[in-house]
């Protein structure tokens, strides 16, 4: 089911609420992301932006083969036309070649490169499939105020669902307005409830930007900036079941959810530009060059052009600030002074000797680096995502992917819990698996950032030195492969993933990414979990009758799992690998039964002799297990959902 939700012509009155399951605030490529991941599965949403519409500059350049894999299969097919894809690397000292790295060979993803499209290009095609879903972003919306819901004539929001989200796993101290005591005479929630009306957690006010009021109806044009002018805008109250944040490194939400945002600000001056290059310089290959502390670093886009970044040396000598908040913007934010080419060819005749010509710019933006990150993602029935959570030096091109993946990873669980098939707590899961990711490339990309600004001749002379020496060998390029690629991410440590008892060595880890090729399988669902089993011989069917209707001895034969399966349909489709499809099907019917001749698909799960592997939405390993393991799968299912425990 679809909801046409910022169709302007439905909106309500100022003067009363609309409700929504969750509200989106911010739609870049990660709210965007996480609206299609809620809109397709049938979750009433709301999307708004304070921008008047769609960014029309490129900002952040590299999708990457994790994303890719990720997203519907027409989305990335769409990406893919559009874009170019690189798959080797380059570094310099100067004029010498350091390091040639061909990463697309070692990139274990049927997208083996880095896909070069610009970021207005991606949400182009992220708010076209929105809009095939029937959801339109609301621009000119300020989030102005955040609140618990407090119902005058509803009744009161569940004890339950209160209890799930003021218990969450975060250690975020709220401020006073949006902490909330839980009623014991509260009254229970039903499963499914949320499908007709929502749980109501939160509200929102928003500022709306007005063009023309007509009767009860509010209008926006896209061309609408937002005012502070109350003759130029309205004001809207939402009532939502969850709020996320996904509006950016100024983000609105977690300054009224009043978080820190801890970290260091680079003390350097970083330039873009998106040019055409005069020279020998491949089309299908990254050049960086790095020299005395500066950077000139070449990124191919389609049409001919470069996006280039360079840096130089801070005139005062700091490197780092520290603090809490201090003047937070993007990783890459811009700074009063614009940049011009001819700065930007003298740092590029430095870095290179004089190789390369840049003309023809079509947007130049200087910028200095951030490198913070909020401690926890969720407070209560309130979320981050992407940069409003973390935010970092754009080394790496990991930012967009890792907002972005941050969004497929809430997605499902999101939408798991608004339909009433999971409990509240399942989104702990969220900050427990996404925030050590954050962490870690903050890590990283802060020290690759230093590695290249180092202006130390020893340190140069040694990395120099080193530097061919350690990126020829094979294992360095399959980690750097794994590293920029993010297909090396894995949810080991998460409490919602479980090894058997029985599991062994060669078998899929749990919270690892999928094998290779699993998502190209017809199988692999986008929507539900997928449970492949794969017995160790031909499994006992039944009679397809009525499982009513079978004998004690026929009940008894039939294995639990497949005596169960039937009910878990709504949230699992399981999958029975067979070497060859039986004449007669089990009862309850499995949704399907695979075909593997020649053992591949056993080989690729390391289950030869046997077991049972569940697969989440967003393509990485929930369970895994032998035979002997079928009571702890049942087990792992019944504490991740909510399912009825009927036993035929």
């Amino acid at each position: 089911m679809s909801f046409s939700l910022s169709s302007l012509d439905s909106l309500h009155d100022a003067a009363h609420a609309s409700t929504c399951d969750v509200l989106i605030v911010g739609a870049g490529p990660t709210g965007l992301t996480l609206a299609i991941e809620l809109a397709r599965r049938g979750i009433h949403i709301r999307i708004i932006d304070q921008a008047s519409g769609p960014s029309q500059h490129s900002k952040a350049l590299g999708v990457m083969a994790r994303t890719l894999e990720l997203l519907e299969p027409s989305v990335s097919a769409q990406m893919v036309e559009q874009g170019l894809p690189i798959r080797q690397a380059a570094l310099y000292s100067g004029t010498r070649q350091l390091a040639d790295i061909a990463f697309g060979e070692r990139i274990p993803s049927r997208f083996p490169f880095v896909l070069m499209l610009p970021q207005n290009e991606t949400e182009h095609i992220l708010l076209a499939r929105l809009a095939a879903l029937g959801v339109q972003v609301e621009y000119g919306c300020t989030l102005a105020d955040l609140e618990h819901y407090t119902p005058e004539k509803v009744e009161a929001t569940s004890a339950a669902s209160a209890t799930a989200h003021a218990g969450s796993a975060s250690n975020v101290v709220l401020p006073p307005h949006l902490r909330r005591p839980v009623s014991s005479n509260s009254a229970t929630t039903t499963a499914g409830a949320a499908k007709n009306a929502p749980v109501l957690r939160m509200t929102a006010t928003v500022n709306r930007v007005q063009s023309q009021l007509t009767g009860d109806h509010t209008r926006t044009t896209e061309s609408a900036t937002p005012s502070a002018d109350p003759l130029s805008t309205a004001q809207e109250r939402i009532h939502a079941g969850w709020i996320v944040g996904c509006d950016g490194a100024h983000s609105k939400v977690r300054h009224l959810l009043g978080m820190d945002f801890p970290g260091v600000s680079i003390m350097q001056d970083f330039a873009l530009a998106d040019v055409k290059v005069e020279g020998e310089i491949e089309q299908d290959r990254l050049h960086i060059h790095l020299h005395q502390g500066q950077i000139a670093a070449f990124f191919p886009m389609r049409q001919g052009r470069h996006r280039v970044i360079i840096a130089s040396p801070e005139r005062n000598n700091s490197q780092e600030s520290s603090s809490q908040e201090g003047k937070v913007g993007s990783a890459a934010e811009g700074t009063a002074r614009d940049i011009s080419l001819a700065e930007v060819q003298q740092i590029l005749d430095t870095c290179t000797g004089g190789q390369f010509r840049v003309y023809d710019p079509i947007w130049l933006t200087r910028f200095r680096i951030n490198q913070r990150k909020v401690d926890h993602y969720r407070a209560g029935a309130v979320m981050l995502a992407g940069d409003a959570a973390h935010i970092h030096s754009p080394l790496g091109g990991q930012g967009m992917n890792t907002g972005m993946q941050d969004a497929l990873n809430l997605g499902w669980k999101l939408a798991l819990v608004c339909s009433g098939r999971a409990d509240a707590s399942l989104l702990d899961s969220y900050n427990e698996e996404r925030e050590p990711v954050g962490r870690n490339l903050l890590r990283w990309t802060g020290w690759l950032t230093r590695l290249a600004l180092n202006r130390f001749p020893l340190f140069a002379a040694a990395r120099n030195t080193m530097a061919p020496l350690v990126s020829s060998r094979q294992i360095v390029q399959r980690l750097l492969a794994r590293a920029l690629s993010e297909t090396g991410i894995h949810y080991r440590h998460s409490e919602m993933v479980m090894q058997g008892d029985s599991w062994k060595h060669g078998m899929v880890v749990p919270g690892d990414r999928a094998p290779s090729g699993a998502a190209e399988l017809d199988w692999w669902s986008r929507e539900k979990h997928v449970l492949l089993v794969f017995p160790d011989s031909e499994p006992a069917l039944p009679r397809p009758e009525d499982p009513q209707q079978w004998d004690e001895d026929e009940r008894t034969r039939i294995p639990l799992l497949h005596r169960i399966a039937d009910s878990w349909r709504p949230v699992i489709n399981m999958v029975i690998v067979l070497p060859d499809l039986p004449l007669m099907l089990p009862e309850p019917r499995p949704n399907m039964l695979l075909s593997d001749p020649n053992g591949e698909l056993r080989k690729l799960y390391g289950m030869e002799r046997g077991g049972y592997v569940a697969l989440r939405p967003d393509g990485y390993i929930g369970f895994a297990g032998g035979l002997p393991d079928e009571m702890e799968l049942i087990g792992w299912v019944y504490r991740q959902f909510r399912i009825p425990s009927q036993v035929q």
